[in-house]
């Protein structure tokens, strides 16, 4: 099993559209999850307080788990619900490592830039 997390698809400055950014090998890391700015989550008081992560504008990653990087396999992209106020793709809630192994499939998760509302 492999799972790489914190990798860039692009980047993009406050209140710009986001440039993609090539892929290279060495974006490979387990770095700490950001998601994009957000408040905090509604139903915390339902479903207990999850992890906090760096918040910060710059927040566009994947997360890929695979069985394996050889041979071929169907490819699930997953994005992270929240009504595009909360969320992130990188939660260790939304860890894909089992689904990709028994399903033998290569699971891709998004963070991608929400909008921020204050309530």
């Amino acid at each position: 099993m492999s799972a790489y997390h914190h990798i860039r698809y692009a980047k993009a400055v406050r209140f710009e559209e986001p440039e993609l950014t090539p892929f290279d090998e060495s974006m490979l890391d387990d770095s700490t999850v950001v998601s994009c700015p957000q408040n905090k989550f509604r139903l915390d008081f339902i479903m207990g307080e999850g992890e906090r992560t760096i918040q910060d504008e710059d927040c566009h990653f994947l997360s890929i788990c695979t069985p394996s990087r050889e041979g071929s396999r169907p490819v699930l992209v997953w994005i992270h619900g929240g009504a595009y106020i909360a969320g992130c793709g990188g939660e260790s809630a939304y860890d894909s490592t089992a689904l990709a192994e028994e399903g033998d499939i290569v699971v891709v998760s998004v963070t991608y830039r929400l909008i921020r509302i204050s309530i």
